[in-house]
């Protein structure tokens, strides 16, 4: 067992002294006997109830891959009352503008809880900054004859496909970069990559109608 001051401490599992706990530094929760014997050979001893608390069940989620226009963003914590803490964290809200943040690198969000009974735990979430693609060039609004036809292009950095759309129309006109139309009206182009998608300016086109007395002129 155990040197003290003036004898020797030694554990046990049971009232009967029979089974030695050793010198131990964690318990299970249990009941424990603590007999001190002095160099009289006295003995004295003292029951001990060891409770051991669980530490917390604890979860921070939010979105894995938020695009740098999306605007900030809730962290979901279980449960409630801990600090969160990380680059981009406000509160409860993460900024995917935050300056220290780099794009398409990892940045993890902590969140720490004490509970009740002053047991802690950690839990973390990585997010990845993820940037919208680049449109560099659009046509500029143009008018055509009637009869001809146009091609529509856009010029993009980062982007992987296209969904042309004409304003008024839900369904997508092509999926190509490229939209040939002779119709008059107002068009615009979405461009996605695989996490992150953006809208161009609208594009007006107008048609010139041929009258029979304009061609015989």
């Amino acid at each position: 067992g155990s040197t003290l001051e003036g004898g020797t401490l030694a554990y046990y599992e049971d009232a009967g002294m029979t089974s030695v706990y050793g010198t131990p530094s964690t318990a299970d929760s249990s009941i424990y006997y603590m007999v001190v014997t002095t160099s009289e050979n006295c003995t004295d001893t003292a029951q001990v109830s060891a409770i051991i608390n669980p530490k917390p069940n604890v979860e921070v989620t939010l979105p894995t891959d938020p695009c740098y226009e999306d605007g900030v963003v809730a962290i979901q914590t279980t449960p409630i009352g801990g600090t969160i803490s990380g680059i981009g964290v406000n509160g409860d809200l993460f900024n995917p503008k935050d300056a220290g943040l780099v794009a398409d690198q990892g940045s993890y969000v902590y969140y720490d809880y004490t509970d009740a009974n002053i047991c802690s735990n950690r839990d973390s979430a990585m997010v990845v900054l993820r940037m919208e693609p680049v449109l560099t060039e659009l046509f500029a609004d143009t008018t055509i004859c009637e009869y001809d036809e146009i091609n529509l292009q856009v010029l993009v950095s980062g982007g992987s496909s296209y969904q042309w759309y004409e304003e008024g129309n839900v369904n997508s006109l092509t999926n190509s970069s490229v939209l040939t139309t002779g119709v008059e009206g107002t068009y615009y182009v979405q461009v996605s990559n695989a996490y992150c998608s953006e809208l161009s300016d609208n594009l007006n086109i107008t048609v010139l109608s041929l009258s029979v007395e304009a061609l015989l002129d």
